[in-house]
């Protein structure tokens, strides 16, 4: 049982660090004036028209202010259908925020690049094969490294869940593959920053 939940947390620390290096590619190629990139901290609206200052303390972001809507915390229905009240968290687990009832109301619509008000778009970048890519994968494989199917099926799981259960106001987290251009090998090794952002 202990293995069970091992591998699993592993898999969803995995998930975790690939939205993270996701960002991370993002945020690079944005800073290079690129198509997705953001309003300067100068700005008073972005090119949507959205204001970039909020209440005391937050902004400037390129975010529409304000949406509306009502949470609340400690009381009704969260996401994931677990009665609120005092004392219970957002999911089973003792390090869970406190609940939060279900949002409704208007989510403020599309806030950023790729984010639109139903949707957040992730993309997961799928690199052409090559024959360094096809050695590490058959080392993986044989050092015992879940198949790539196991790791897309773990990865929809993971998804759906997160999509159930956490509070995204109105919109579901998807995944779409997109045909790299760039190469992993190349990338793992600090270079080939123009082709992954391409």
């Amino acid at each position: 049982m202990e293995r069970v939940r091992t591998g699993g947390a592993r898999r969803a620390a995995r998930f975790g660090v690939v939205l993270v290096v996701l960002g991370l590619v993002a945020a690079a190629c944005s800073s290079k004036g690129g198509s997705g990139s953001a309003a300067g901290s100068g700005s008073s609206t972005t090119a949507a028209g959205a204001t970039t200052t909020g209440a005391a303390g937050e902004g400037p972001q390129p975010w529409r202010y304000p949406g509306s809507g009502n949470v609340q915390v400690g009381t009704g229905t969260t996401t994931g259908g677990v009665k609120c009240s005092s004392g219970v968290a957002q999911i089973p687990y003792s390090y869970a925020p406190p609940c939060v009832a279900k949002f409704t109301g208007s989510n403020g619509g599309a806030t950023s690049n790729g984010v639109t008000s139903n949707e957040i778009l992730i993309a997961n970048r799928v690199f052409p094969s090559t024959a360094n890519a096809a050695q590490v994968a058959a080392i993986a494989k044989q050092d015992g490294a879940a198949l790539p199917v196991v790791d897309q099926q773990v990865r929809r799981t993971f998804v759906d869940y997160f999509n159930k259960t956490f509070e995204l106001y109105g919109r579901k987290v998807v995944i779409q593959d997109v045909a790299a251009s760039g190469n992993s090998t190349s990338e793992a090794l600090n270079q080939g920053q123009a082709q992954a952002c391409a």
